[in-house]
């Protein structure tokens, strides 16, 4: 028996116990789907009008490929654990979100996506994906998934309500200055003093509001590229090394940071129950500064969500990391019985405009008015609301509507961005990770036991800095350390 079977076999018996613990079968409403019906999982809040905007897109999905689509989502606070039970579980599923939750290589490594590598150029998904995009997705030869075009260049930030700013007189202005001129760790723990100032005024201002929500670690993201779990590279920086997080003083200083800030209150008690999914407007609402990306037009999107005009401090310049594009992305199932029919929806939900605006937006008229300019106004309680700010979990963002009061020319300016962007080094190292599979399972699992702790803030790093660092080693994080650098060392001298 294989490795990956084997993690596999162990893997299917565990997702057996939760889902009879848990009722799995609940979060689809169904686990057998029709014979001519694609199953696509996506996370979110199911919309109310899910069934009438899937019936008219079907209208125009099911002449091109002979198939319906059925869309199941999963609440984004437990998606990434219920698509693993799924994938364990050998569900013949044919579409799933992969990227920044159900993490993409980490899903190829136990064999839970399918090779679609031939059918791409067979349904001609290569004549409108760019190759930078397929290259991207590429892990040791092959491709499972194909990225979202999107923006790939969007850096952090951070935003509150103008209306608190005013109150409080912040600038954010000094906190963006501070982090985006940064070159060193002095620079950074001066910008964290920002924060600490920030965050204790919002505090004493708004103590029934949530200060902050860990969605990004503000004082590692902005500033290190992940290279895979718990391995990291400094940006812009003429260091090549590769390091562990926590065994640099940036990356202990930054736990103790959280730790530091959960004690204060600003961050909710209960983070490690509920995570740091946000799935409601009204839940944003109660977070005084949120964390999050920026891109051109982001401005109305906010408004909406957060009920008021924001302020932003963005806290680093646009980059193209070497996985930026798998933050976003569609995969087809390891047991899909249609593998060639998904990759044909893949490239019609990526080049036909209405279909993909369908899936955003909903219907026109019913969920949704156009302008004279040709802009969407959302009719309110429709049943299919603040869906369209969403539509980088689908495709082709370019391709979407805009909203009334976003410029004409926001995807032009997102284009550009992606473009003028820092890129960086790693852009095209595709490391192979066959001998490394088993301790990148063995590192994931070790990772998900500290999350809370590591990521949160909600015990003392003195605590558990020893036994997490003795565990990672066993685990094998120093072995896919060393060897993931040995093949970007190869890679350079190319």
């Amino acid at each position: 028996m294989s490795k990956i079977k084997k993690i596999l076999s162990v893997l299917m018996c565990a997702a057996i116990v939760v889902s009879l613990a848990a009722g799995l079968t609940g979060c689809a409403g169904k686990n057998k789907a029709d014979s001519n019906t694609l199953v696509w999982y996506v996370f979110g809040d199911k919309p109310a009008d899910l069934d009438a905007v899937l019936a008219k897109a079907n209208e125009i999905i099911e002449p091109q490929i002979g198939m319906k689509l059925d869309m199941r989502y999963i609440d984004s606070a437990s998606y990434t654990s219920k698509m693993k039970n799924i994938m364990a579980a050998h569900e013949a599923y044919d579409l799933a979100f992969t990227g920044y939750i159900n993490p993409y290589q980490e899903a190829v490594s136990l064999g839970g996506l399918y090779d679609i590598t031939d059918y791409i150029s067979e349904v001609g998904l290569d004549e409108v994906i760019p190759e930078f995009y397929l290259q991207s997705a590429t892990v040791d030869g092959r491709i499972y998934g194909i990225p979202n075009i999107q923006v790939v260049s969007n850096p952090i930030t951070i935003s509150m309500d103008k209306s608190l700013a005013e109150e409080i007189g912040f600038d954010m202005k000094t906190i963006e200055n501070a982090a985006i001129n940064a070159e060193n760790f002095d620079d950074i723990k001066a910008y964290t003093a920002l924060l600490d100032d920030l965050f204790e005024r919002v505090h004493k201002a708004r103590p029934d509001l949530y200060v902050m929500n860990p969605t990004y670690n503000l004082i590692r993201d902005p500033f290190y590229e992940q290279v895979i779990s718990e391995v990291y590279i400094r940006r812009n920086s003429d260091s090549n090394e590769m390091f562990v997080d926590m065994e640099t003083e940036e990356g202990k200083y930054s736990a103790e940071k959280l730790n530091e800030w959960f004690n204060k209150g600003y961050i909710r008690n209960d983070i490690s129950s509920v995570g740091t999914a946000v799935t409601s407007n009204d839940e944003w609402r109660k977070i005084a500064v949120r964390s999050n990306t920026w891109k051109p037009g982001q401005e109305p999107y906010d408004t909406e969500r957060y009920g008021e005009e924001q302020v932003y401090a963005i806290l680093n310049k646009p980059y193209v990391g070497r996985t930026s594009a798998l933050a976003t992305m569609t995969s087809v199932g390891a047991d899909s019985k249609h593998p060639k029919e998904a990759v044909e929806f893949l490239k019609l939900i990526n080049t036909n405009k209405e279909l993909f605006n369908i899936i955003c937006w909903g219907i026109e008229g019913t969920h949704y008015t156009l302008g004279e300019t040709g802009h969407v106004t959302e009719i309110a309680d429709s049943g299919y609301n603040s869906m369209g700010q969403n539509a980088w979990r689908f495709g082709n963002q370019f391709n979407a509507l805009l909203l009334e009061d976003q410029a004409d020319d926001t995807w032009k300016l997102t284009e550009k961005m992606n473009n003028e962007a820092i890129k960086s080094k790693m852009l095209g190292f595709v490391p192979n990770t066959d001998s490394i599979t088993n301790e990148l399972a063995n590192v994931s699992n070790v990772a998900d036991e500290y999350k809370a702790k590591r990521q949160f803030g909600t015990v003392a790093v003195s605590s558990w800095e020893a036994e997490y660092a003795d565990k990672l080693d066993k685990a094998g994080i120093h072995k896919i350390r060393d060897e993931l650098q040995k093949q970007y060392d190869e890679f350079l001298d190319k």
